[in-house]
């Protein structure tokens, strides 16, 4: 299993809006499931948060997945 942030959208009935989630991959490279909170930076005393920023903006870079996509079987996405 591998995972990375990635955008999702989220819509209910009166609204959509969108967050950077860890989203996890099966082997074969199919979308698995995703961290139901969404992705914070968070770091330790001594360290520097340009790692987590990078993957958060590699996020805002790649397509954005929507929840309907882990619904689908992994052959339709």
């Amino acid at each position: 299993m591998t995972w990375n942030h990635r955008v999702i959208e989220h819509e209910n009935a009166d609204e959509k809006w969108w967050s950077i989630h860890e989203v996890y991959y099966n082997e074969d490279g199919s979308l698995l499931g995703y961290a139901e909170s969404p992705a914070g930076v968070m770091w330790y005393e001594g360290e520097w948060p340009e790692t987590q920023l990078r993957w958060l903006q590699k996020a805002l870079d790649a397509p954005y997945l929507t929840e309907a996509d882990f619904e689908k079987p992994s052959s339709q996405l």
